[in-house]
């Protein structure tokens, strides 16, 4: 159960491909992503602002469809209700990306999934996809898997100061149940790391 600091926040920055500087990229595109945090509001505020967010919004006391418009994407990672607010602050022709709401009729082309499963998924995201089309933005499903390569470009992006990891704490491997439960009691700034000694 989260505490009485828990708070989800709206940031707007960047877009930038893996492998790529926010110079080289020249994609400079509003982005919104809702990160969860258990800690203070303000460090919290000072941290997403030091990521690089221009626009901090909290959830509990504003209501981000009045305060954000005119976004290029949206990486929404709630679905419902949320999902169909969050197509409603893109600007004519953006893009909201989900990774938990419902899968589109692409995803399943691209699985190749036989016709009665796409059909099936095409009548799941019926709704939000014609809500899309009204506004004149776009819907995409996005389904998270793990790969190499791009774990592989992400490390480059850290090795090269482009992202900054947050790290509360660092563990040796043999400290690991300590780490887990540094993680159960939440609370921590960032990400606690397990180290293999070589």
């Amino acid at each position: 159960m989260a505490d009485s600091t828990d708070r989800s926040y709206s940031m707007r920055g960047r877009v930038v491909r893996a492998g790529e500087t926010p110079a080289s990229s020249g994609n400079l595109a509003n982005i919104i992503t809702v990160v969860r945090i258990l800690l203070a509001p303000l460090f919290v505020v000072l941290l997403v602002l030091d990521g690089g967010a221009d626009v901090v919004v909290d959830h509990r006391t504003e209501d981000f469809e009045e305060v954000l418009s005119d976004y290029d994407l949206v990486l929404d990672s709630l679905g419902g209700e949320n999902l169909e607010r969050s197509l409603r602050v893109l600007k004519k022709g953006g893009l909201a990306i989900g990774i938990s709401g419902p899968p589109d009729p692409a995803f399943a082309k691209r699985k190749k999934l036989n016709v009665v499963v796409r059909l099936a998924i095409a009548a799941l995201s019926r709704k939000v996809r014609r809500q899309a089309k009204r506004l004149g933005v776009r819907y995409e499903f996005l389904f998270m898997r793990g790969d190499g390569a791009q774990l592989s470009s992400i490390a480059t992006l850290v090795d090269d100061g482009v992202i900054t990891p947050v790290i509360s704490k660092t563990y040796p491997f043999e400290q690991i149940p300590a780490a887990l439960a540094d993680l159960a009691a939440g609370g921590g700034r960032g990400k606690i790391v397990a180290t293999l000694e070589s």
